[in-house]
């Protein structure tokens, strides 16, 4: 199934890159939370071809009016998120992904993410490890101390900025640098690869995590709430990340600071 999930990903990754000039913007949550015509139209092609590998799979997507009331925990459920990085796609930063992970009673057993704009393409299959366009991927063995950390702004919940950039303050205290960029799904694969040791945000929703977490994991990282607690299919909840020693040394800064969430 994974080759069928990731044959679909590529396809609607080619659909993104066709997008020109012109198209329809709409303002969702706030005005930092936006919608376009191709998150509406990239998720209609992923569901047509997701349904031609798995016919009875339910669907919780992420431009879908009916996405709050799926369930989770039973039988066959597709996680989408069209464009994961909207705002980076408006303005032309090509830094957004695809994002599809697929889940067997409550159970993340498969996961893809694709930026199409770089043309890399993570996944992972439960129990048979992460990988980046056909290359095993490990996670660094480094802690705080050895690498980037990357954070996300919560922009769906404006009331969390003060917290939000005292977590990005502390990583910068402590970590060789910091990083904003704009999706979520591509920060936990940047976790599985190596490149970045930490990532932390209060407020994410399941199809923007699903995939990312499934990667990540089978690549040797730790993925969390912010309080430490394990994370599940939960779908508005916070997520910290990272190599093993990262996520603990920075966990414990969290609680030392009172800046632990779940």
């Amino acid at each position: 199934m994974l080759s069928e999930i990731i044959i679909a990903v590529r396809k609607a990754g080619e659909f993104v890159l066709s997008a020109h000039s012109g198209y329809a913007i709409k303002e969702k949550a706030n005005n930092k939370d936006y919608v376009t015509e191709y998150d509406v139209e990239t998720q209609r092609v992923l569901v047509e071809e997701l349904k031609k590998i798995q016919p009875e799979a339910r669907f919780l997507c992420e431009e879908s009016d009916e996405r709050q009331d799926a369930d989770l925990s039973d039988g066959c459920l597709f996680i989408i998120d069209p464009i994961d990085g909207t705002t980076n796609f408006i303005k032309g930063y090509a830094h957004s992904a695809v994002s599809v992970a697929f889940c067997r009673d409550g159970c993340l057993t498969a996961g893809v993410v694709h930026n199409p704009f770089s043309g890399e393409i993570f996944y992972a299959e439960r129990g048979g490890g992460a990988f980046l366009n056909g290359r095993p991927i490990h996670a660094d063995t480094c802690g705080i101390n050895g690498g980037i950390g990357l954070f996300g702004t919560s922009p769906t919940a404006p009331e969390l900025r003060e917290k939000t950039f005292a977590v990005a303050s502390m990583m910068y205290e402590k970590m060789w640098d910091v990083r904003r960029t704009g999706s979520a799904a591509l920060d936990l694969c940047y976790i599985a690869c190596g490149r970045v040791v930490a990532f932390a945000e209060y407020v994410l929703y399941v199809w923007d995590f699903a995939a990312g977490k499934l990667i990540a994991e089978e690549s040797g990282a730790v993925v969390t709430k912010m309080d430490g607690l394990p994370l599940g299919m939960e779908k508005h909840v916070s997520v910290l990340a990272g190599t093993p020693a990262a996520h603990a040394q920075f966990l414990e800064l969290l609680r030392e600071r009172g800046l632990a969430a779940g």
